[in-house]
């Protein structure tokens, strides 16, 4: 699984690595759902985990999907702010979610796991869980 943009192979790092007709093509041929882990839309958070975007992105691919007519859902993982950072960023998020269309919103917990480049950061004090 990729968490961070510095975790995915150079094809992944690329966004909207598909042109619009691509992904009118695409529909075309029957694609026609998405799963999109956005897990934030708060340009600190995003920054912070190395997501390899910001909040501008993830609207502007969001349209590109709805103008495409590709259906998708995003996830928000709630807890990844860290520590007394959560109310900022639920608000950020819901503020750039709302500028989008998905078909549902999907909430996850953070999990860390022990292999993890944020149970490390954990490990020395950098990351405080929620």
């Amino acid at each position: 699984m990729v968490s961070r943009q510095s975790d995915a192979s150079p094809a992944l790092q690329t966004s909207g690595a598909k042109t619009d007709e691509d992904l009118r093509n695409l529909h075309q041929l029957g694609f026609d759902y998405l799963s999109i882990g956005t897990e934030s839309g708060d340009d600190d958070v995003l920054t912070r985990m190395d997501k390899g975007y910001q909040s501008a992105d993830i609207v502007e691919q969001c349209h590109r999907l709805d103008d495409a007519g590709i259906h998708y859902n995003l996830t928000y993982l709630t807890g990844l702010a860290g520590h007394g950072l959560g109310e900022r960023n639920a608000l950020r998020t819901a503020h750039i979610f709302s500028q989008t269309h998905p078909a549902s919103i999907n909430f996850v917990s953070l999990t860390l796991f022990p292999d993890s480049i944020l149970y490390a950061e954990m490990q020395r004090g950098e990351y405080t869980p929620a």
